[in-house]
């Protein structure tokens, strides 16, 4: 990996956490609700919006669309600084720690329903653009 490339994978990381802090701090100043007892919405859109984001660069990369060094730049820098892991976790203990517990498995059930469609959906659709793009009936202008 070239130091360009590296360069470029941690100023998409800085890139990636300051969108999510900023989505966080959004829904913050929406919602009163003390944070202790609150559904996160804001982490479950920031890791469900990486996760498709991912899913479309790696169905770009699989075809060839895209080089490794962007895949690497934008899944590896911007969704791995916009997704957390980390505060699913601990906003899953917080909740169940607080008494909700529906809240906490509904908290792990949903952003890993939705991280994981999303990234197989926006993968699965760029392989199905493609194969319809690189069909033969198409290319050769039999449809248009």
């Amino acid at each position: 990996m070239s130091g360009v490339v590296l360069l470029a994978v941690v100023v998409a990381g800085a890139i990636g956490a300051l969108i999510r802090f900023s989505v966080v701090q959004i829904f913050s100043s929406a919602d009163r609700t003390p944070q202790t007892t609150r559904f996160p919405w804001a982490i479950l859109l920031v890791n469900t919006a990486g996760s498709g984001i991912g899913g479309l660069v790696l169905g770009l990369n699989s075809i060839a669309a895209i080089s490794p060094s962007v895949t690497l730049i934008v899944v590896g820098g911007l969704c791995g600084g916009l997704t957390t892991f980390s505060t699913l976790s601990v906003d899953t203990v917080t909740l169940a720690g607080t008494g909700g517990i529906k809240k906490a498995l509904a908290n792990i059930a949903v952003n890993l329903g939705c991280g994981l469609g999303l990234a197989y959906l926006a993968f699965a659709a760029v392989i199905a653009v493609h194969s319809t793009l690189a069909s033969p009936v198409i290319s050769t202008g039999l449809l248009g």
